[in-house]
């Protein structure tokens, strides 16, 4: 196989692994993030938001969660398997 092909796609070290570790840290700061501006946002507006302000902050930090709640657990996932395997 071509050295240039194999260096770029080919597999890496055990050392590699330790990404998946830090991009779950990554993903559970963020989520804290996002529920602490959306607490804050609330917080702000005199109370939990009324109406359509509070529809309209829950459909943009709902769907925020969800992802990263899966981006958190998929890298959890990604770093044990990078371990057991290698």
């Amino acid at each position: 196989m071509n050295p240039l092909l194999n260096s770029l796609f080919g597999p890496l070290n055990k050392e590699y692994c330790f990404l998946f570790y830090v991009y779950s840290v990554i993903a559970f700061l963020m989520i804290i993030a996002v529920i602490f501006g959306w607490f804050v946002a609330a917080v702000n507006k005199g109370g939990f938001l009324k109406g359509l302000e509070k529809m309209i902050t829950t459909w943009t930090v709902l769907p925020s969660l969800i992802m990263l709640g899966m981006m958190y657990l998929q890298d959890r996932l990604l770093f044990n398997m990078c371990n057991k395997s290698l």
